[in-house]
């Protein structure tokens, strides 16, 4: 494979009921010089020793670090929205952690949430929660502020770049949802990165209006969305069709030297995410 930063989240593997390192053991064995360690893994015991492993067995692999990593005994979802209470800023701190021990290239979280979030059912190996009680918008921007903030340190300390997503509503209702939501927050933090989200913005349908924030993109998420469809329970993360056109990541600064993370859960197969990904390299080698 050329030397583009190519990588699978490890939740592909936990949503199969896989543990940490086969996750990434598999991402590596399927060919990817990249993997997301990702929020769908379930506890463990001993999992700093496991992140430590990690780096130890596959030291030629390229990481970054997603959502709530790693896992925590309590099973709760991180909404940046309640601000720097001490789980949060424990979540923060770990991520930082763990993306230390495997010198992560970027760590990225979802923008904080609208509502109070409650563990939901599970579809295709992950949890979908579920909406409780609204928060104050104004209150849950000043939180999400304090969580920035305070991450932006960390990655001012280590070098690790720090980023948010955008998130799609079709399930619970993100704080920052829109390309206008999101631009008077980029503008009170500076360093702050933002990772794309190719497959969340073809389902919101709105994926030419994210192009002003291209220049801090550090991360992006690849999969497919084919639009609200109310007869599936999750319309996104789906493989890109064959012979996909990805011309609108062109107008993204260093598209090729950033790590492109391809997220599927347990009903893709691994021979759809081998085609896409083949057809990526082609992309990128034009």
């Amino acid at each position: 494979m050329p030397s583009f930063l190519l990588g699978l989240s490890s939740t592909y593997f936990a949503s199969k009921g896989i543990p940490i390192y086969d996750s990434v053991a598999k991402v590596r064995e399927s060919g990817f010089n990249t993997v997301e360690l990702g929020a769908g893994h379930s506890f463990e015991e001993n999992v700093w020793e496991t992140v430590k492993r990690i780096k130890r067995d596959f030291p030629e692999m390229h990481y970054t670090v997603h959502g709530l990593f790693p896992p925590q005994r309590e099973r709760f979802w991180f909404n940046a929205s309640l601000g720097l209470t001490k789980q949060n800023k424990a979540v923060i701190e770990n991520l930082f952690r763990a993306a230390e021990i495997v010198e992560a290239l970027a760590i990225g979280i979802h923008p904080g949430f609208a509502n109070e979030l409650l563990w939901g059912r599970e579809v295709h190996g992950v949890n979908l929660g579920k909406e409780g009680s609204p928060l104050p918008r104004e209150q849950s921007l000043q939180n999400l502020s304090k969580v920035a903030g305070f991450a932006l340190k960390l990655s001012t300390q280590t070098g690790i770049s720090f980023a948010i997503e955008n998130t799609p509503g079709e399930r619970i209702t993100p704080l920052l949802r829109k390309p206008q939501d999101f631009a008077p927050f980029f503008e009170k933090c500076p360093g702050l990165g933002f990772l794309f989200d190719y497959g969340h913005a073809l389902l919101e349908e709105n994926i030419e209006s994210w192009q002003q924030f291209f220049p801090r993109v550090c991360e992006v998420h690849l999969h497919y969305s084919r639009g609200p469809d109310e007869s599936v329970d999750m319309p996104d993360h789906l493989p890109f069709p064959k012979r996909f056109n990805f011309a609108l990541l062109n107008k993204i600064p260093n598209l090729r030297k950033m790590p492109l993370i391809f997220e599927h859960l347990a009903n893709v197969s691994i021979e759809e995410i081998e085609r896409e990904k083949q057809e990526l390299i082609a992309f990128l080698s034009l």
